[in-house]
């Protein structure tokens, strides 16, 4: 499902960038800027909704610290 939704989101958001490219002679540059703006944080969530979350944010080394200093917190309540 996962998949299937970023396949159809990735097609959808081509095809509004299509849309866009077409239409922003008519536009304001300040519409132009913060359109495309929006397509490119729309664009960069989307690749990175790709790549699995360990690969992005890797966090093991935090959980390592504080996981232990957890345990002692949480025995001590």
């Amino acid at each position: 499902m996962d998949k299937l939704f970023q396949i159809v989101f990735g097609c959808a958001l081509l095809i509004m960038f299509f849309r866009y490219h077409q239409k922003k002679k008519r536009w304001d540059p300040s519409q132009r800027r913060i359109v495309g703006l929006i397509y490119l944080l729309t664009l960069l969530i989307l690749i990175a909704s790709l790549f699995p979350n360990v690969q992005l944010m890797p966090v093991n080394y935090i959980n390592d610290y504080f996981s232990p200093q957890m345990m002692m917190w949480v025995k001590q309540s």
